[in-house]
């Protein structure tokens, strides 16, 4: 396979065409060749696969801070428990969200105020969150 020897402006325009934004002015020019590939290979993608990338990223604009904050890696499927007061309550992850008693809910929260009947955050109230550190 041969190198691209095109000018970095033919790819600059080349990237801004595909992206719909300019790239930064000190993305170099393998980074712009490999964002290049990765978008011209991005209709290729399994439908499941493509779905998770935009949550993810729709996730990150809403918080920047959203991969620091150790959010688990669930797999569809995955079931957690939590144990309340004496009573265990199973959450399982479905596409888009969760269930709980047979109820779908796009939020974690959701599910733990229905439990506990205060505010929590749902992924620190099952355990799948790192707490703060106050150092």
């Amino acid at each position: 396979m041969q190198q691209e020897t095109r000018p970095t402006k033919d790819l600059r325009d080349e990237w801004f065409k595909l992206w719909g934004i300019q790239p930064h002015r000190r993305i170099g020019r393998k980074m712009l060749e490999r964002s290049i590939v990765f978008k011209r290979n991005e209709k290729h993608l399994d439908p499941c696969i493509q779905k998770r990338l935009n949550r993810l990223v729709q996730n990150y604009k809403r918080n920047p801070k959203y991969f620091d904050e150790a959010h688990a890696a669930l797999k569809i499927g995955t079931a957690v428990t939590k144990n309340w007061h004496g009573v265990n309550h199973t959450v399982t992850l479905k596409e888009g969200g969760f269930e709980y008693q047979g109820i779908s809910y796009t939020s974690l929260s959701k599910i733990a105020f229905i439990i506990t009947g205060t505010k929590w955050n749902g992924w620190r109230f099952f355990g799948l969150r790192k707490a703060e550190s106050n150092s």
